[in-house]
C-alpha cells in the first residue's frame, strides 16, 4: 500500500507553514510554481517582510511562478514586481477571495489555509493529482486577465 497511496505531511502554526513554502523551493525538479492564491490572507498571516524574504529567495535559485490571485489590492502592488520576482500575476475576478493557497510544482501540491487562528498547510505528493491539479491549473488561467 505505501507505494500506491500518495504522501501527505501536515504543517501547523506559523512555523510549520513556513517550513512548508521552504519545500516548495526545496523540493521543486520543474523550477516552477503555479498558484492559486489569496495573496491578501498569506501577506497578513506571514507579514511583508517573509514574504520579500521568501520571493527573494525564489527567484536567487531561479524558479518562475504563475499566481492566479483575486484582484484586490495587495495582488495588484504585488504585480508591479513580477519581473523582479520571475512572476507572472493574473487576476480572478474579487468576488471569488478566499483565505488560502494552493501551490502546484512538481509532483506535488500544497494547500495552505489562513482562514483559521493558526495557518495550516498540507503537501500532497502525488504524480497523478499533482497532473489533475495543472490541468485545473491551466483552465482557470486561460479565463484569468
Amino acid at each position: 500500500k505505501g507505494d500506491i497511496l500518495p504522501r501527505v505531511q501536515f504543517f501547523e502554526g506559523e512555523e510549520g507553514v513556513k517550513q512548508a513554502y521552504e519545500d516548495t523551493l526545496e523540493n521543486n525538479p520543474e523550477r516552477f510554481l503555479r498558484d492559486i492564491t489569496g495573496v491578501d490572507a498569506v501577506f497578513q498571516r506571514l507579514g511583508e517582510k517573509w514574504v520579500n524574504y521568501y520571493m527573494g529567495k525564489r527567484a536567487r535559485l531561479g524558479i518562475c511562478c504563475t499566481d492566479l490571485a483575486p484582484d484586490s489590492a495587495w495582488p495588484r502592488k504585488s504585480k508591479e514586481d513580477d519581473g523582479k520576482y520571475l512572476r507572472t500575476t493574473k487576476f480572478l475576478p474579487a468576488e471569488y477571495y478566499f483565505d488560502a493557497e494552493i501551490t502546484i510544482y512538481g509532483d506535488k501540491v500544497g494547500i495552505f489555509s489562513y482562514a483559521k487562528e493558526d495557518p495550516v498547510a498540507i503537501l500532497i505528493e502525488d504524480e497523478t493529482i499533482s497532473h489533475a491539479m495543472k490541468q485545473l491549473f491551466g483552465l482557470i488561467e486561460s479565463k484569468a486577465t
